[in-house]
């Protein structure tokens, strides 16, 4: 089983200015978004119950591919830097995740990112696959050859749903807690 985790490099802060409305990054903040690092946790957990392979990727500078060596130091068996548009809108990204994602059987995506928090990227990835999708799910699980999840519904009500593999998921941030890599591996995947 192949699993692909796409890791967001985001604008941890912005600054609003409260009369014009316009966001300003504040500079030097960004990192791994919040909502990737769960889906790279959830991708280490069904790779780990099914013996997969995970492959992290992430679109953008150079830095962020401290994202990747992160999911290197936990587990993860591949790591792609794509370089792509300094803001891309979700289709772009979508566009850019598509080829890699075509040769994985599973794609697992944060659901809303910090900075921008549209959610339409794993549906467009979707899409373009042409793969069935689940999105904001709080806790996925392998029941026999199809995945098993939960996502939260209005008024405090619960869905379960099935998809068959392959597919493409969004989890929400702080779903599942991500285990601190060990310092060799950390050392191990700064190289």
């Amino acid at each position: 089983m192949k699993l692909l985790v796409a890791i967001k490099w985001s604008a941890l802060r912005t600054e609003v200015d409260p009369l014009t409305g316009s966001a300003t990054v504040t500079p030097g903040r960004f990192g791994t978004d919040p909502s990737s690092l769960a889906a790279l946790a959830w991708a280490l957990r069904l790779a780990g119950a099914d013996g997969g392979e995970v492959t992290a990727v992430t679109i953008g500078p150079k830095a962020a591919e401290t994202g990747l060596r992160e999911a290197l130091a936990l587990g993860a068996a591949k790591a792609v830097r794509i370089e792509g548009p300094a803001d891309p809108e979700p289709l772009q990204v979508a566009a850019l995740l598509a080829p890699l994602a075509a040769e994985t059987d599973l794609v697992v995506l944060g659901a809303r990112s910090i900075d921008r928090g549209s959610a339409a990227v794993a549906p467009a990835l979707a899409a373009l696959l042409e793969r069935p999708s689940a999105c904001g799910l709080l806790d996925v699980a392998w029941e026999g050859e199809h995945l098993a999840a939960e996502r939260r519904l209005p008024a405090g009500r619960r869905e379960r749903v099935r998809l068959p593999v392959p597919a493409v998921i969004s989890v929400e941030s702080g779903s599942a807690p991500l285990e601190r890599a060990a310092l060799p591996a950390t050392l191990a995947a700064g190289e």
